[in-house]
């Protein structure tokens, strides 16, 4: 657009200001300006592109629909109203066998179950006590999971097998009993005869873990050697747990995301996000606020620039046709204490504004001719 255009030479005269300025004052204030018109580019540069290619996209049949999915967990029964607006993918959540089996008659049509694992989770993702020996415990984790997939939902459309792979979970369980597991739980599920979509997720997909971790592997690296295994992989999951410190991503410009993804689109799988992001921290009750948790929230952003962010993120990724959808995992503030504010309700059961936003995401975006009918 004409307007952006502008924008690139303003931010780009700024600079040329700045360079040729010698007051430092001057200087540094051109500079901050040039670098502030570049980002308000970024951003509008992805949201029209955002706009464009996600309008093509949901009026071509031919290519893969974008799916939004949110971790119901126990609620499927309950929040109604969040499935009939979203038309979504339900999540099922990890080892949620029980709750999925007593509420999945009420008319979900698709159900994404898993994940069996979460490898980021760590001693907390077993079955039994976290001091027993790994054979142990990988045996009673795998008679686990043959019992959830004897019983599992027949709307299941996408099994969930391992999320979190190269996590910080390898603090209790290391890359190569990640990879065993996940190898051996492949071969219960080929045993079982389940034929539904598999997918495996990979936490950090940035590899902010090389960064501060000795002994890390870029997540890219671990994927590339499960496919290798020849394992019946459909999707490739990518886990952003967006502004949390340690386990969790920077704040990146929308530009890097079509980087990231065009990355993971070398493996030649399509690609399913899984996304968390803090929101109206300091909301929860008292009790809640005092729990310990493994992250802390960063801070340098605030809700609006958050909501900001994941809008015109959401675009960028419908309008990239190998990204076949977003997860959001958690529900509720309280679902998950490792992850403050994570959900998309508070604790108190108000939706916050970023579950506002899924939903005029969904309208506006992924079913524009609902809305203009």
């Amino acid at each position: 657009s004409g307007s952006l255009v502008e924008q690139v030479e303003r931010a780009t005269e700024d600079l040329g200001a700045s360079v040729v300025s010698s007051e430092p004052e001057v200087k540094d204030r051109l500079a901050r300006q040039a670098l502030e018109r570049a980002m308000d580019c970024i951003f509008q540069l992805s949201n029209d592109f955002g706009d464009q290619v996600a309008a093509y996209r949901v009026t071509h049949s031919e290519i893969s629909p974008f799916v939004l999915a949110a971790n119901l967990g126990s609620r499927i029964s309950v929040d109604k109203k969040f499935a009939q607006t979203f038309d979504l993918w339900e999540v099922a959540g990890k080892n949620s066998k029980s709750s999925v089996a007593a509420d999945f008659s009420v008319g979900t049509d698709n159900l994404i179950y898993g994940p069996l694992l979460d490898a980021s989770a760590g001693a907390s993702a077993w079955v039994g006590d976290p001091e027993d020996e790994f054979e142990n415990r990988k045996h009673r984790f795998l008679q686990n999971c043959r019992e959830q997939l004897a019983c599992l939902p027949a709307n299941t459309r996408l099994l969930h097998a391992i999320g979190g792979l190269n996590g910080i979970g390898h603090r209790h369980l290391s890359f190569p009993q990640q990879q065993q597991l996940t190898s051996e739980l492949f071969r219960v599920i080929e045993d079982m005869s389940v034929e539904v979509p598999i997918m495996v997720s990979f936490d950090f997909p940035w590899a902010e873990r090389l960064a501060w971790s000795v002994g890390g592997m870029h997540p890219l690296q671990v994927a590339d050697s499960l496919l290798r295994q020849a394992l019946p992989v459909s999707f490739i999951g990518l886990d952003i747990n967006l502004d949390y410190w340690p386990a969790g991503s920077v704040v990146r410009d929308p530009l890097q995301w079509i980087e990231l993804i065009d990355i993971w689109s070398q493996l030649g799988l399509p690609l399913v996000l899984s996304l968390r992001i803090p929101q109206q921290f300091g909301a929860s009750s008292e009790d809640e606020t005092e729990k310990k948790t493994v992250n802390v929230i960063r801070q340098g952003m605030d809700d609006r620039q958050r909501l900001e962010l994941v809008r015109v993120v959401l675009k960028v990724l419908a309008a990239r046709p190998n990204v076949h959808g977003c997860i959001f995992p958690q529900w509720s503030d309280h679902d998950d204490p490792r992850f403050p504010s994570g959900g998309l309700m508070s604790v108190n059961g108000q939706p916050k504004e970023l579950l506002l936003e899924l939903e005029r995401f969904q309208s506006d975006v992924l079913k524009p001719e609902e809305r203009n009918s």
